[in-house]
């Protein structure tokens, strides 16, 4: 999954840097991100996790478990999902 201009945009409104941008872009267009619901215990895409989430949820959670390796995104009537980075 490759960042397109509208989500850096949105990473840049959340407070990311150039330099920050491009370390996520680059770790999402390797696949390093899974994605699990956290209700039925189950991986998922990414695209189901952007869609469960939204895009600025998404882009935060994996914003954060880029330089953290871990974030934990959504609410109680969609689910929890858990973001990890896999190094």
């Amino acid at each position: 999954m490759v960042l397109n201009s509208s989500q850096k945009e949105e990473l840049r409104r959340l407070g990311y840097l150039d330099r920050d941008i491009a370390e996520i872009g680059l770790a999402l267009d390797a696949g390093e991100f899974s994605f699990t619901n956290e209700k039925t215990h189950t991986r998922i895409s990414a695209e189901t996790a952007k869609t469960k989430l939204g895009t600025t949820a998404f882009l935060s959670g994996i914003g954060r478990a880029c330089f953290h390796a871990t974030a934990m995104r959504g609410d109680e009537s969609k689910g929890m999902i858990f973001i990890h980075r896999n190094y």
